[in-house]
């Protein structure tokens, strides 16, 4: 299939299938094809004309998930921490995602343990999944089942961690992907005192259905939000593919040999 990542914020241009003119904290590279819907609050003037937005929210997500050819849609926010245990401390990234995410994430691979459940994450509780590079960082090589971390004042118990399974990917310092924390959106509302999404991250069955699905998230998520035919998105479609692209989140040859040889990168599974 392939995976959408669906932002939100007032845009003045209309929706394309690009990440250019994006800041460098809205782009993710996944290791799918997946689109992504993202809702971001950013500068009304900045490059890509998109001001604050708080209108994408879990019932949007819901929505979306029930689309036709839509497999899997987890709603997300993100933002910087400090993650700390004992002594130990790391800066790096928290996301609130739902319980979709692994199935998502192609690249990915449960190195320890589990990611957090459904159940999990319509209780908000206190549990998170760490990436390789923050357990590293804060536990070296012992496991972290059961460990406890502290972001944002908050504890959280360790249910797994989170490694990478793609030589296309690899886990490095900073890549916001195995350098990050995951814990349920829900928590992630309440520890941020927020409760628009910045973004869902959507995958496809199949990859022909990659521009009837992404159109349909398009009118759907423009009626929910009442906008009338002359005014401008606030959010953007765009896949995954592109935005790994644009942020280099991918090997050099690897992300020449796909430029040089692949027609359509909306059919580009990393």
């Amino acid at each position: 299939g392939a995976n959408f990542v669906v932002t939100a914020g007032n845009y003045k241009m209309p929706q394309q299938w690009t990440s250019d003119g994006e800041t460098e904290d809205e782009r993710t590279t996944d290791g799918g094809e997946n689109p992504t819907v993202d809702a971001k609050d950013s500068d009304p003037e900045n490059g890509a004309g998109r001001g604050a937005s708080d209108k994408l929210s879990l019932e949007d997500a819901v929505a979306v998930a029930e689309l036709p050819g839509v497999q899997y849609c987890s709603a997300g926010l993100q933002d910087n921490a400090r993650v700390e245990s004992g002594n130990n401390g790391w800066f790096t990234r928290m996301h609130g995602e739902g319980a979709s995410l692994p199935k998502i994430r192609r690249a990915w691979a449960l190195s320890h343990g589990r990611f957090f459940t459904e159940r999990e994450v319509e209780k908000a509780q206190d549990v998170a999944v760490v990436g390789s590079i923050v357990s590293q960082q804060l536990f070296g090589d012992e496991n972290p089942m059961g460990k406890k971390i502290t972001a944002k004042g908050h504890s959280f118990t360790v249910i797994g961690e989170i490694a990478s399974v793609s030589w296309m990917v690899p886990a490095t310092q900073g890549d916001d992907q195995f350098d990050a924390i995951y814990v349920p959106v829900t928590t992630a509302q309440s520890v941020m005192r927020r409760k628009s999404l910045d973004r869902m991250t959507v995958s496809t069955a199949s990859t022909g259905e990659v521009t009837k699905v992404s159109q349909a998230m398009g009118a759907l998520l423009r009626k929910r939000h009442s906008l009338a035919a002359d005014q401008p998105s606030d959010f953007m479609v765009a896949t995954e593919a592109h935005k790994s692209l644009a942020k280099g989140g991918m090997r050099t040859d690897v992300a020449r040999a796909v430029v040089g040889n692949v027609s359509s990168l909306d059919k580009v599974t990393l």
